[in-house]
Formats: structure tokens, C-alpha cells, sequence
């Protein structure tokens, strides 16, 4: 499932900016509106660094409390499309939590982790805290951004452990012959919720 190594220029901070800007966007329109918006607004400027195909996951956080997170690993469609069908994902459609509601908006942080390319993985070369993982087996699939393992101070072990976890597989799946283990690292930024951002006033 590989992709071809594709090495893409780090966003600048203006550049981050303007994602988590069309990601805000496309939150308030779904919480409030009830409007699905996977593209930017017609006539609106987007950077050329936010056209290209990128891997990218959201995650929604309400102070400490993850409120969703759903992502595409491969390259599939522009970061920027990527990135607002995401959020709008994340808020709606993560079956591991109630789906955000209107009244959240103020407090909902949101988390953009723009992907590298996933590649083969060995065990013994995984960095915690660098890498993040997937794993496949079976028809079964899970992954684990970079971030995750140092949220919970895990050890190489415990996130080879739990990214299997992840998939619904054993714990040690990882080490059967025909288990596939992917790596990848993450440009991970963030906004801060209206509610708490001091430039809103």
C-alpha cells in the first residue's frame, strides 16, 4: 500500500495560518449552519503550498478532551481539501464520541497533522515520539499519529503494542511475518479556541 516517496516543502507559519483559517471556517459552517463545505469559498485566495496532495489528519480538542479526530493517510486530494472535509469528519463522524454540538464551538481547539509520505517500517527503527505507525493484517488496518506516544509517554514497545490495539489485533501482531508496519512523521500545529484566543478580543 506504499506510496512513492513524495517529499513536500514544510508549511510556513503563514501558511498554517491560513489552513487552520479554512479549517475554522468549514467547523463553524457545520456546527451552525448544517452546511458540509469541503472546498474553499468560491473567489477565495488559497497558497499554492496548500493545493498539493497531502496525507492530513484533525483532531478536535475541548480543553483536554479529544472530541474527534479522523484523517486520510495517502495523498489523495489537495491538503486544503483535505484538511476541511476532515474537520468536518472529526466533528460528525468519529464513531468513538457524541458528534460536537453547536455549543462546543467557543472551546474546540483544532489540531492539523499535514503527513509525510507512509512508508515500510521496521520495528527496531521506530522512534517514539518521531514516527507515528500503521499497521495492517488481515484485512484490518489502524494508526497512530506521532504525537499520541508522547502525549502518554510511551516506549517503543508500548506503541508498537498499541498501534495493533488500534486495528482491534492482538498485541503483538506486529512481529508476524505477515504483518505490514508503516511509518511516518507529522507537521503538527494547532489554533486556539475563541473562546481563549486574546486577539479575538
Amino acid at each position: 500500500m506504499a506510496w512513492p516517496a513524495i517529499s513536500w516543502p514544510p508549511l510556513s507559519e503563514v501558511e498554517q495560518l491560513e489552513l487552520l483559517g479554512f479549517a475554522r471556517f468549514a467547523l463553524q459552517q457545520f456546527l451552525v449552519q448544517g452546511a458540509v463545505l469541503i472546498e474553499p469559498p468560491a473567489g477565495a485566495a488559497v497558497s499554492p503550498r496548500l493545493q498539493l496532495a497531502q496525507g492530513a489528519f484533525v483532531s478536535l480538542h475541548r480543553g483536554r478532551e479529544l472530541r474527534g479526530c479522523i484523517g486520510f493517510p495517502e495523498p489523495t486530494r489537495p491538503l486544503v481539501t483535505a484538511v476541511m472535509e476532515n474537520v468536518v469528519g472529526a466533528a460528525g463522524r468519529d464513531p468513538r464520541f457524541h458528534p460536537v454540538e453547536p455549543d462546543e464551538l467557543a472551546e474546540i481547539a483544532i489540531e492539523v497533522s499535514a503527513l509525510s509520505t507512509i512508508l515500510p517500517l521496521l520495528p527496531d527503527d521506530v522512534e517514539t515520539g518521531r514516527h507515528g505507525l500503521m499497521v495492517e493484517y488481515q484485512g484490518r488496518r489502524g494508526l497512530l499519529l506521532p504525537q499520541v506516544a508522547t502525549e502518554h509517554h510511551w516506549t517503543r514497545s508500548d506503541l508498537l503494542r498499541q498501534v495493533c490495539i488500534k486495528a482491534g489485533l492482538a498485541t503483538d501482531v506486529w512481529q508476524h511475518p505477515e504483518a505490514r508496519l508503516y511509518g511516518f512523521t507529522a507537521q503538527v500545529f494547532a489554533d486556539s479556541p475563541p473562546a481563549r484566543d486574546v486577539r479575538s478580543g
